[in-house]
């Protein structure tokens, strides 16, 4: 049975850029459950849906076969054969997956799948109810978040970098509502799992948010190698908690056992000079570098 570990949170909250981040760090598996969801959202879509027409959803979702691959390391998603990663990221597709999401019968066309996926393989996976419905047995769960302002900030910097016209008030707009939208649905909720860890990056680098995770998955999962679930609902991360955890971190490794994990995890959290500087105290060989 693989590892998994379960990241939640509204859109533009940076999920997808962490997951992958994570992916590439732990050599997981990352599945993008939004992509996943806005695949079948732009196949409605294409049949000319309307989004709120629950019944047309329900009589045309099932024609949508929607699959992962991994191509040089990148996550292709690929609709009816067609690799769609180019065009499910406007926010028409968001909007009419916001809505074609909460269907039943989308959500179990595509649950299935993703479940398969966690139990024969180490996973990152992130979306709006993985650790409260698709994987409420997630080793390690977080909730990131961010300010609606920062979120649309975001947003509107991805379209400038692509040369795409934007209305920033707009996107602020679409994203409040979908908050709204997400939050209140009647099948599985935005929300954070009562056992997640939450982490509001508004003020934090990406780097950043990635280090602070590491922290937590590093103190459960590479814990003699236990995957017990965490079980710190109140333990949250934000610019003023960061550097708490670190110096938490420093001091319990200048304090334990010098051993080849913990040796791993002070090369994983910190950069090589910062590294190199903390082994050397631990080990009694304080020098310049």
């Amino acid at each position: 049975m693989g590892c998994n570990i379960a990241i939640d949170g509204p859109a533009g909250a940076g999920k997808s850029t962490i997951a992958k981040k994570w992916r590439k760090k732990l050599s997981f598996i990352y599945v993008d459950t939004g992509a996943m969801y806005r695949a079948m959202a732009l196949y409605l879509l294409n049949k000319g849906v309307n989004g709120d027409d629950q019944k047309a959803i329900e009589a045309e979702c099932s024609g949508a076969d929607i699959s992962i691959e991994y191509k040089n390391g990148e996550q292709i998603v690929i609709l009816n054969g067609e690799n769609v990663n180019a065009m499910i990221r406007t926010e028409q597709v968001g909007n009419m997956a916001s809505k074609s999401s909460a269907n039943p019968k989308v959500r179990a066309h595509l649950l299935k799948l993703q479940r398969t996926l966690a139990e024969k393989n180490d996973v990152v996976m992130d979306g709006r109810d993985i650790g409260t419905t698709i994987l409420p047995n997630a080793e390690v769960k977080i909730y990131l978040t961010a300010s609606a302002d920062t979120r649309a900030k975001r947003r509107a910097l991805e379209y400038e970098q692509k040369g795409e016209a934007f209305d920033l008030d707009q996107i602020r707009k679409d994203i409040i509502e979908r908050d709204e939208r997400d939050m209140n649905r009647e099948i599985s909720p935005l929300k954070q799992a009562e056992d997640a860890v939450l982490v509001d990056s508004s003020e934090m680098g990406i780097d950043q948010v990635v280090d602070a995770i590491l922290d937590v998955y590093n103190k459960k999962i590479q814990n003699n190698g236990q995957a017990d679930r965490l079980s710190v609902s109140d333990y949250a991360i934000c610019p003023s908690t960061t550097y708490h955890l670190k110096w938490c971190c420093i001091i319990e490794w200048l304090t334990a056992p010098f051993t080849d994990k913990i040796y791993s995890s002070v090369t994983v959290n910190f950069p090589c000079y910062t590294a190199n500087i903390l082994l050397r105290v631990r080990k009694g060989f304080i020098y310049e570098s």
